[in-house]
């Protein structure tokens, strides 16, 4: 009789610990579920287009927030609730999903300005189609996900997001490797392209068109060549060279760029560099001069100092 009184102490204990762990467990799970249900997706305006951006730092601090509540999951698992194991994907899920749509996000703002209204998707016809696919189907992305604007409604518990975002990049890595060959072929004809990084080199080229937005870049491609002058009665007609210093040294024939804009900086650049060699020659030429003329100048008998007393 005393040991099974003892024994139904012992298990009455054990219950006892064991329902208020579970009862602590049980707390944690649900203050999560109200974390969450109140922790939204924030967008920024893009140009004219609407609130197509996460915007950075608040996605940030949802993924921060993210990671610190897989910690405190990760320490429930052992338990018996399906609900842990749950939360875990959703809460996984969510961090890849935001960690992959801002990467996404980055490429799509920087191809955007390169393919949207400039001449570079001109040249690059099929990888312009391709963007046209690509920037539909972010933008009805980021329609979709301010709809839901849950993290967990958006990022987890809905897969649209989590299987469209990895097409999206692979097919933006392969516009951008694309564009890297184009902008590698430009320097191949134009040298001086190589002194210049992508960013500037991408806003010479996609305003190609209009030769005058060259003038911002000029010294990076030349060296101290501040400005050119135009033609006033000829937009396209580059008349003369212009220094930091304000030198300025004439083009004799003028420089007239190419309707198509394809070629502009190469015959800028050819046409100076000719020019820059007509220069030096004439100031070579009129040093040689002025030397011959001191020496016959200074003709006297061998021996005779120049210096007499």
């Amino acid at each position: 009789m005393g040991t099974g009184v003892k024994t139904s102490t012992i298990n009455t204990g054990d219950i006892c610990i064991a329902a208020e762990k579970e009862r602590e467990i049980e707390a944690k799970l649900n203050q999560i579920f109200a974390d969450w249900a109140i922790e939204n997706l924030y967008f920024s305006h893009f140009k004219n287009r609407g609130n197509l951006l996460l915007k950075g730092t608040e996605a940030g601090e949802t993924t921060f927030k993210l990671e610190d509540g897989l910690m405190n999951l990760g320490s429930l698992l052992s338990n018996r609730y399906s609900a842990a194991i749950k939360w875990l994907h959703y809460l996984t899920t969510a961090t890849e999903v935001i960690e992959n749509c801002l990467i996404v996000q980055n490429l799509w703002v920087y191809l955007e300005a390169v393919f949207v209204g400039g001449d570079i998707g001109k040249q690059l016809p099929k990888e312009a189609e391709r963007f046209v696919v690509i920037d539909s189907t972010w933008v009805k992305l980021m329609e979709r996900a301010r709809e839901k604007v849950n993290v967990i409604k958006c990022c987890a518990e809905d897969d649209t997001m989590s299987k469209a975002l990895p097409h999206l990049l692979e097919e933006l890595e392969a516009c951008q490797k694309s564009l890297v060959g184009y902008l590698e072929s430009k320097r191949r004809i134009c040298l001086r392209f190589f002194f210049i990084l992508d960013p500037a080199l991408l806003e010479i080229l996609g305003q190609a068109s209009d030769s005058h937005t060259i003038q911002a870049h000029l010294l990076g491609v030349f060296e101290n060549v501040f400005k050119v002058k135009f033609d006033p009665d000829d937009y396209n007609k580059i008349t003369a060279v212009i220094s930091k210093e304000g030198d300025e040294i004439p083009v004799r024939q003028g420089c007239t760029n190419s309707p198509e804009g394809e070629t502009n900086s190469a015959n800028q650049k050819a046409e100076i560099d000719i020019r820059m060699e007509e220069i030096i020659a004439e100031i070579y030429f009129e040093e040689e001069c002025q030397t011959s003329q001191v020496k016959k100048s200074d003709s006297r008998p061998t021996g005779t100092s120049p210096y007499p007393a």
